[in-house]
């Protein structure tokens, strides 16, 4: 991810950094449609919990820790609307607190720390979905909005991002029950192979 400073030269073309030929409703509809509405630059609450470890439904400390992030929450345009977080500065905010690297660490291993670290007993482990290996999350199912670790997941279709954007997943739970189906989900045609293979340990 970018540096603070370099955000802007990155995720703006020139057309945009000079208003040239711009009107506000285009940079505000390009601000929601690219950096708003998807993870990377800004990350939202349910990545923000997966990246924590955390179920933030049942977390009744929820509230108190992601108190110590508004100094890291994004204050632009329609924050009135969305919760958004700087996801450069919550991982400087994580490595100014704990020594080891966020994305190494279970689940389990993030929440304990959080736990001694601000005195906060109310945080809830968040669980894996059905049929992943691992707790080390960092993005979400698509399909639930539940925490995945990548690795566990299938690129969804569609992924024509911008390289400072996050890639987005499904679950496989959610292709083999057929609720990413439902919801018009499906996955890259790269990754039908691997479906294929993974599939036949399920049968």
């Amino acid at each position: 991810m970018p540096a603070d400073s370099e955000i802007p030269n990155i995720v703006f073309t020139t057309k945009f950094l000079l208003g040239d030929g711009t009107s506000i409703s285009e940079i505000s509809q390009y601000i929601f449609n690219e950096i708003i509405s998807k993870s990377g630059v800004l990350i939202d609450e349910n990545i923000l919990a997966a990246r924590l470890g955390i179920n933030f439904n049942e977390s009744s400390d929820w509230l108190p820790l992601i108190e110590n992030l508004n100094d890291y929450k994004y204050y632009g345009i329609f924050k009135d609307s969305f919760n958004r977080w700087w996801s450069n500065d919550v991982l400087n905010w994580w490595n100014s607190n704990f020594s080891k690297p966020l994305i190494q660490l279970t689940a389990l291993d993030r929440v304990n720390l959080l736990k001694e670290k601000f005195q906060l007993t109310n945080l809830v482990v968040a669980k894996q979905i059905h049929k992943t290996t691992s707790s080390k999350f960092w993005t979400v199912c698509q399909a639930y909005k539940l925490p995945l670790d990548p690795k566990d997941g299938f690129l969804l279709d569609g992924n024509l991002m911008h390289t400072w954007q996050d890639k987005r997943y499904l679950s496989l739970h959610s292709i083999l029950e057929r609720d990413a189906k439902e919801l018009g989900l499906f996955i890259h045609p790269a990754e039908k192979e691997r479906l294929e293979d993974i599939k036949q340990v399920y049968k």
